[in-house]
């Protein structure tokens, strides 16, 4: 009996002395706010012997939140350093908290010692907004001028202290457009009661834009204001507002479309009256087949006007992409001053509402410093007889940045024709860079019956041209020279220039029916005339 009691007393000594060998302190811990991390210096040190290795553990009282690490050969007058991150939860409540730290020999756990330290919770004030279950970090808001919209949003509380008495509102330094045309913004509830930590509610915005409303992007905040224990919390989440000539609803969602538009890229430089493709790339991410229509506006974003607008529908097949092209030409009225952009919409025929997808790309006009079109080359009739006068006018439209001093030739060498204008002057002004001038000329009498491309000239420095098929319909037959695209006349008030060349001597005979007999009489009468002329000559002398 005697021994067995020396025994545990032993074992209690020895666990006592190798228990206070080891040591464990906590470097002082300031506030910290919920939701954020801890950091820990933790020393471990031994009043009696060498610990190879040590476990460390530190832990917030009441939550799950814990962190360990360990030190390595922890000696008398040697001790060591472990530097810890310890999460704090983000429903934490303000106020003092204990940590416990904890120091464990590896090789014998009952070598274990802990110390606690306390430290201030502050108080955070937060809020997310979802939609759709999802956490957006901003409202991005679409619509087209004239939209009426109504989106569904969840507001959460996820601070640590009650919210009270909470108001919703928005902050821009306007939503006026250049014309004091208005969108107006109305939340439904207006004021929640309260929100305790953790807790949600839902709310919606109604959008009501008027129908004259400039495309433009707007930015602001929605401004949540409410109570809290210590005072007032004023909090913020953006508001972005995009005003398109094409938009999907705020509320639509772009799971199983993705759209890139791969041409033109982005800021690219097209010239007026430069043609274009626009190439729409859509993917389909669903497993099904769905109809997909797109939509493509080409806009000009600084005169706030819709140029022209196209769309098309096709089916694509599930998990599979397919692109869509639009043809567009830059307007030949672009100055230095215009931007443009295409505005693209695509979306599930049928359920716009829910799966729909916008994007857009910018285009940098470059007005060149010379260039010149024939806008329209025309003249009747376009089916003559010989000796039948046929009348005509050629448009001009001035596209650079310079007026131009422009020579006007009508041509065609197989009919003898052949006019030249005097130099007529088009203005590089959008509003006065359109001029006509009109010309005529005589189908010859004895031109072959064909089909002839006359030819109009614009030489300003440059040269361009242009074609139209005349139709000649007496004489004998000749092979067709080949047929031209009759340029597009454009509907606009043009300066006008007529000018119709005085006509040689030659070409006043060729174009008059004069028989063979004629011709020979008239000879031999100039022949005989010739010879008298002659004697007399010598007669004088």
């Amino acid at each position: 009996m005697k021994k067995l009691l020396l025994l545990l007393i032993f074992v209690l000594v020895f666990s006592y002395t190798a228990s206070a060998a080891l040591t464990v302190n906590t470097a002082d811990i300031s506030g910290v706010e919920a939701g954020s991390d801890l950091l820990l210096s933790i020393t471990v040190g031994s009043t009696a012997e060498t610990f190879q290795n040590v476990d460390v553990r530190a832990t917030i009282q009441g939550t799950a939140a814990v962190v360990t690490g360990s030190v390595s050969n922890v000696a008398p007058n040697s001790a060591q350093t472990a530097s810890l991150t310890l999460s704090v939860p983000s429903d934490i409540t303000p106020g003092t908290h204990t940590v416990t730290v904890t120091a464990t020999d590896r090789a014998n756990a009952a070598n274990t010692v802990n110390t606690q330290k306390g430290f201030n919770v502050l108080p955070r004030t937060t809020v997310e907004v979802s939609q759709n279950s999802a956490v957006i970090p901003t409202l991005a808001l679409k619509a087209v001028p004239g939209d009426l919209q109504t989106i569904s949003y969840t507001l959460k509380n996820t601070g640590n202290v009650e919210l009270s008495n909470i108001r919703l509102s928005t902050e821009f330094s306007s939503l006026e457009d250049n014309d004091d045309n208005l969108i107006r913004l109305t939340f439904t509830p207006s004021t929640i009661a309260s929100l305790a930590p953790g807790a949600s509610r839902s709310f919606t915005v109604q959008m009501d834009v008027d129908s004259s409303y400039e495309i433009k992007d707007l930015s602001g905040s929605l401004v949540i204001s409410a109570n809290i224990p210590n005072g007032v919390a004023d909090l913020r989440v953006p508001i972005s507002i995009s005003i398109l000539p094409s938009a999907c609803s705020s509320s639509s969602r772009d799971n199983n479309i993705q759209l890139d538009i791969t041409n033109p890229d982005d800021d690219e430089e097209l010239e007026p009256g430069e043609e274009f493709t626009a190439v729409i790339n859509v993917d389909n991410r669903d497993s099904d087949d769905q109809r997909i229509t797109v939509e493509a506006v080409l806009y000009n974003t600084e005169k706030d006007k819709r140029v022209t607008k196209q769309s098309k529908t096709i089916k694509v097949d599930g998990k599979e992409d397919e692109d869509f092209t639009f043809d567009f030409t830059v307007p030949v009225d672009t100055d230095d001053d215009d931007s443009y952009s295409i505005f693209v919409k695509a979306y599930q025929k049928d359920d716009e509402d829910i799966n729909c997808v916008n994007d857009d790309v910018s285009i940098d006009v470059e007005v060149p410093e010379h260039k010149l079109v024939i806008e329209s080359f025309t003249f009747s009739p376009t089916n003559a007889v010989c000796g039948e006068s046929v009348y005509g006018t050629v448009a001009l439209r001035n596209l650079g940045a310079s007026d131009e001093r422009v020579t006007l030739s009508v041509v065609n060498d197989q009919l003898k024709i052949s006019q030249t204008s005097g130099t007529i002057t088009v203005d590089e002004d959008r509003n006065k860079n359109f001029q006509t001038a009109t010309f005529s000329f005589t189908v010859p009498a004895n031109a072959k019956q064909g089909t002839y491309n006359i030819e109009a000239r614009a030489n300003y420095g440059g040269l361009v041209k242009a074609q139209s098929p005349l139709t000649v319909t007496c004489g004998a037959v000749q092979e067709t020279t080949g047929t031209s695209t009759q340029p597009t006349a454009v509907a606009n008030e043009p300066g006008t220039t007529d000018y119709t060349p005085d006509e040689s001597i030659f070409d006043k005979f060729n174009s008059l029916e004069v028989p063979l007999s004629v011709w020979v009489m008239l000879n031999v009468l100039l022949g005989v005339l010739v010879i008298v002329a002659i004697v007399s000559l010598f007669r004088r002398r």
